[in-house]
C-alpha cells in the first residue's frame, strides 16, 4: 500500500483588531435609540399626563380637603416639566412595597446636620407653573389646554402658598413672526413688571422655545391664595405660546 504523509494545515491567521466604538458616543447608534424611545414615550405620556391634570384640577374644586389633590397635581405637574416620561420602576415600587425589614436590617437612621459653616449649601428654589395649571387661559383656547404648551393672551394661576424673599420671572416661549414688538407683563401680589419682546426675539417657529427674563419681585411676607397673571399684547390676541412660567428664588449676597 501506498503511504500518504499528513500535510500539517496552515497556522491560523490572527484575528484582525475591531475597533471599539464607545456606546456613550454621540454617533453610537445605542444613543440613537435611546433617544428615538425618549421620544416616543413623551408622545404617548404628555396627552395622559395632561387629561389627568385636567381631572384632578376638577376633582379639588368639589372636594372638602382638596390638599392630597393639590400635592398630586403639583407631582404630575414635575413629571411634565421635567421631560413628561414616567419611571415605570417607581410606580411599580409604589404598587407592590417591599415587606418591612426586620429592626436589625433596617438602614440606620441619617447623622445629625453638618455643622454651620461647612461647604453645603440649601438648593435654589425653583418653580415652574405649565398651563395645565392654569386657572384661566384667555383667548379661551379651543378644547382643554395642552399639558406642553398653550397660545395665550393672558393666562393665571392661583399661588398657594410663596414665602418672602427676591424671586426672578422667566417665561419659556415660542412665537410666530411678530409684525412689532410684544409688551409682557406679569403681575402679582400688587407687583407689576413688564418687559418688551423685541419682534427680532421671535423664534423660528412654534416648536423652537426660547426663554426670556421678566425681571424681579421683591416680597415683603408670605402670600397664600394670591393671583399670579401674564399678560402678554392684549388678553384678546394669542401672540405667545407659553410653554413654563418660572419663579426663581434669588440666592442671597453673602
Amino acid at each position: 500500500m501506498r503511504s500518504y504523509s499528513q500535510i500539517p494545515p496552515p497556522p491560523p491567521s490572527e484575528p484582525k483588531p475591531l475597533k471599539a466604538v464607545e456606546a456613550s458616543a454621540p454617533e453610537s447608534r445605542l444613543r440613537q435609540t435611546e433617544a428615538i424611545y425618549q421620544q416616543q414615550l413623551r408622545t404617548r405620556h404628555i396627552p395622559v399626563l395632561g387629561k389627568y391634570l385636567i381631572d384632578l384640577q376638577k376633582l379639588a374644586l368639589t372636594e372638602d380637603d382638596p390638599a392630597p389633590i393639590k400635592a398630586e397635581i403639583q407631582r404630575v405637574q414635575s413629571i411634565i416639566s421635567s421631560g413628561s416620561v414616567i419611571d415605570l420602576s417607581e410606580v411599580a415600587e409604589e404598587l407592590n412595597p417591599k415587606p418591612e425589614k426586620p429592626a436589625e436590617m433596617r438602614p440606620r437612621p441619617p447623622g445629625p446636620p453638618p455643622p454651620p459653616g461647612s461647604p453645603l449649601k440649601p438648593r435654589r428654589g425653583v418653580n415652574t407653573l405649565t398651563p395645565a395649571f392654569a386657572q384661566r387661559i384667555l383667548p379661551i383656547p379651543e378644547g382643554s389646554s395642552s399639558p406642553e404648551a398653550a397660545a395665550i393672551g393672558q393666562i393665571e394661576w392661583r399661588i398657594d402658598f410663596i414665602p418672602p424673599g427676591d424671586y426672578e420671572l422667566l417665561i419659556q416661549y415660542a412665537t410666530l413672526p411678530l409684525e412689532s414688538d410684544l409688551a409682557i407683563t406679569a403681575e402679582f401680589a400688587g407687583q407689576k413688571i413688564t418687559q418688551v419682546l423685541e419682534k427680532d426675539r421671535a423664534t423660528k417657529d412654534l416648536k423652537s422655545f426660547r426663554l426670556f427674563r421678566l425681571g424681579q419681585i421683591n416680597l415683603r411676607q408670605e402670600f397664600s391664595g394670591e393671583t399670579l397673571r401674564l399678560t402678554a399684547g392684549t388678553a384678546e390676541s394669542s401672540k405667545l405660546l407659553l410653554r413654563n412660567f418660572v419663579i426663581s428664588r434669588v440666592k442671597p449676597e453673602l
